[in-house]
Parts: C-alpha cells; structure tokens; sequence
C-alpha cells in the first residue's frame, strides 16, 4: 500500500461510489457515459480486496480530496500531474504508481473517517451539464495520455459522452420532473 484515505462521509452518509476503484479500462469509460448503464451501475467494482489483519480496502485508485502518499515514492513518480485540477488526478496517479510498480495499491482504512461538506441541492440541468463535461473534460487528458485511446475510439467515446449530456441527461431530467409532480400530487 503507497497512498491511504479514510471513509469519505457525505450527507451523514458513507459514499461507497467513490471509495476506490480499479483504473478504468476502455469499456468502463464507455459505461459509465451511458445514462441506464449507469443507473443500473454495470461495470462497478463489487468484491473488494479486504485484508482483515489491517482492517484496509485495496483499490487501485482512491478519491482524491483526502489522502495520504509516500514521499519519496510521489516525489519519484514527479507529483501531481499539472495540466490536470480535480478531475481524473486519483486515476493519473494510480497509472504511475502502477507503471513504476505493478504490486503498488490504494487502501481505504476502515478505522477511519472524515466529513466531506457538499452543496447536496439538486442541481438544474445546465449546472449538471456543466459539471459533467468538466469531468468527462479531464478525463480525456487521462484517456489520451495514459490509455493511449487515439482514433475511432476516441471519437466513439467523444460520441458516448456527448449523447450523454444531449439526449440522455436532458431525457432523464424529464422524466425526474414528472415523477416529481405525480408523487406531488
């Protein structure tokens, strides 16, 4: 284990979405810009490395708002990747930790926990669109620079993405406000 985090709490609750999980191969990135793919939640990790003796979750990547690193080790892979802020750095670092090593892991301890203040309102559908491409945004550096998705595939997945925020998101954003009104009522 090379970098540790505690449990993320949001909203008095424990996210187990954003735990860790193993660097994202390309099918997973064509999932997870699908709206039922990722509702129903295909291509999430369920069976997770436990090692009791330590009471630790192993991943390959953790979240990255709160975590702790070998320095010798995160100065040798060079930092934090900079042309990069927020989005896609957990993953960036997991691949060179993994180039450097391929035993090297991510750990969530069990023993302990922090609080992570969010904004929980819902958010409109330009703020979602918004957000959304700022992610998916970042994550095009991390797919071109360390996946080397080039080519068809890289516009397959410019295409997923943006049948996401244009069709799907909006769709779905339908659907959630008139849900909304017939329990309303």
């Amino acid at each position: 284990v090379v970098w540790i985090a505690p449990l993320l709490v949001e909203n008095n609750c424990i996210n187990t979405r954003q735990l860790g999980w193993n660097l994202p191969k390309y099918r997973d990135l064509i999932m997870h810009s699908d709206y039922t793919a990722i509702k129903l939640r295909f291509g999430v990790q369920t069976d997770i490395p436990y090692t009791p003796e330590t009471n630790l979750l192993k991943y390959d990547a953790i979240q990255g708002s709160l975590f702790v690193i070998k320095a010798d080790i995160f100065k040798k892979i060079h930092f934090f990747d900079e042309k990069v802020f927020m989005y896609s750095e957990e993953n960036i670092l997991a691949a060179r930790l993994k180039k450097m090593n391929p035993d090297y892991c991510a750990a969530i301890s069990l023993e302990d926990y922090y609080i992570h203040e969010h904004d929980f309102r819902r958010k409109n559908l330009d703020d979602k669109r918004k957000n959304t491409s700022m992610i998916m945004n970042a994550g095009h550096y991390y797919v071109r620079h360390y996946m080397h998705v080039r080519g068809i595939r890289y516009a397959y997945l410019l295409f997923s993405e943006w049948k996401y925020l244009n069709i799907e998101l909006p769709i779905a954003e339908i659907l959630h406000k008139i849900k909304y009104r017939m329990f309303r009522e």
